[in-house]
Formats: C-alpha cells, sequence, structure tokens
C-alpha cells in the first residue's frame, strides 16, 4: 500500500491534489483536517522533556498496586 501525505493550503474553498500516475483509476481515502489538529500526533518527543514526570514516590506507588493486583489473581499450584 502506498500513502501519500501532503501539505496543501486551500484556495476559495478548492483543494488540488497531485498524485502519482500509478494511483490513476484508483479508489482512494481523502481525509482533510486542520493542519494544527493534529501537528503534534506522530512527533517524536525529547526524552528530556519527561525528566520529573515519574519521582521515587509514584514509581513505588505504582509498584505497590501493580504487587496488590498481581495477589488478586488465582493462581494453580503445581
Amino acid at each position: 500500500m502506498q500513502a501519500i501525505r501532503q501539505y496543501a493550503t486551500v484556495h476559495g474553498n478548492t483543494l488540488t491534489i497531485h498524485l502519482p500516475d500509478e494511483m490513476n483509476e484508483t479508489e482512494v481515502e481523502v481525509i482533510v483536517m486542520p493542519k494544527d489538529e493534529y501537528s503534534t500526533i506522530g512527533k517524536r518527543i525529547k526524552l528530556s522533556s519527561l525528566k520529573g514526570t515519574m519521582t521515587p514516590e509514584s514509581e513505588n506507588s505504582i509498584d505497590t498496586q501493580i504487587k496488590s493486583i498481581r495477589d488478586e489473581w488465582e493462581r494453580p499450584l503445581f
């Protein structure tokens, strides 16, 4: 499957998209949305921006919760 992603500007409520010859006479799906609404989708984030997100306290809280959930499981003893 070939996918084409283009950024274009709408002029007079009209959008013209030029496609490669191999897509001629092919049924396609077209989705149009303003660029600002999806500009962060698929962008890579810098790991440094997550610094301080996980504190030792929250890490311990998550570990405690996971252990509690695992202890609830019924497991056959072999």
